[in-house]
């Protein structure tokens, strides 16, 4: 069982998680090679999304549409939590704007310890600013993003953070990175097998820097 909310001994901060993080799928195996180099690339400051990764991936076969990237997020985030690397955990299911706003107000009232006040907007606003500048160590995790454009002035940042999206299709770098190291783009079978990972052809991996734009 993941630890519950409280003090973290060694920091001396308060630790939260918000949201409601899914289990894993009933006869799921977490293997070591499962999500295998993508908890190294999910460093403070960095952003990453584990979305669709080739044509190949998403051909008749469809052999990647069922690998799960959403238990690949929650093996991700339970690890981090449980290892202490984060001090809060914020699980979003980022299905619109709506919904997104709702876990910023919840997660505003845990990491400030009292009842925000205010619009839904300016709330969340007010922890995206947040972000920015805690030295809290946190991870959001952006669950079956639908439409980037829902993140408009809501994109979470900051250098002790890290960013975890899933998604359905391939996502641009966010519209507002000004502090965040590097976007990646994982292809979905990242978590496969050796075996398996040899079949497919190697996509691409993109990264997108602020201060070079996009990269093959």
């Amino acid at each position: 069982m993941a630890p519950t909310n409280g003090m973290s001994a060694e920091r001396g901060v308060q630790r939260f998680r918000v949201g409601e993080v899914p289990p894993l799928a009933e006869g799921y195996t977490d293997r070591p090679d499962t999500a295998r180099g993508i908890l190294e690339a999910l460093v403070p400051g960095a952003t990453l999304a584990l979305v669709p990764g080739s044509a190949f991936a998403e051909g008749p076969s469809n052999w990647l549409g069922a690998c799960g990237k959403t238990q690949i997020a929650v093996i991700l985030a339970e690890t981090l939590w449980r290892s202490g690397a984060i001090d809060a955990l914020i699980w979003i299911s980022a299905t619109s704007r709506a919904s997104v706003l709702s876990a910023y107000v919840e997660a505003s009232a845990a990491a400030f310890g009292i009842a925000p006040t205010g619009t839904a907007e300016s709330v969340a606003a007010r922890l995206v600013s947040w972000l920015v500048t805690t030295d809290q160590r946190w991870l959001v995790v952006l669950d079956d993003l639908q439409d980037q454009t829902d993140l408009d002035g809501l994109w979470p940042e900051g250098p002790s953070g890290r960013v975890l999206v899933t998604g359905l299709a391939r996502l641009g770098p966010p519209r507002n990175p000004g502090h965040t190291r590097g976007f990646l783009q994982r292809p979905r079978g990242a978590q496969l097998p050796d075996r398996a990972a040899q079949r497919e052809p190697g996509p691409a991996t993109r990264c997108h820097r602020p201060d070079r734009g996009a990269r093959p």
